[in-house]
């Protein structure tokens, strides 16, 4: 499975999740699920957003520096 696959499949899960955690939170009035709910939907968020950056690939003229002879 390719990254942005799985980073979308991760984002989802942890949404649902954080809505489920919210809602007992809300309806049990437990605060330790209250606030663990939006925790989880933020970070879900974070993956989805993550999954849709597309890096770009380096130009095809530029090198990447490298140590001289003789160095690690």
């Amino acid at each position: 499975m390719d990254r942005a696959k799985s980073l979308q499949t991760l984002g989802f899960v942890f949404l649902a999740f954080g809505a489920s955690f919210l809602a007992v939170g809300v309806a049990t009035q437990m605060l330790v699920f209250t606030v663990l709910g939006p925790s989880l939907m933020a970070l879900g968020v974070v993956f989805l957003a993550t999954s849709k950056v597309r890096v770009k690939p380096l130009a095809a003229g530029v090198k990447t520096p490298q140590a001289p002879d003789g160095e690690a």
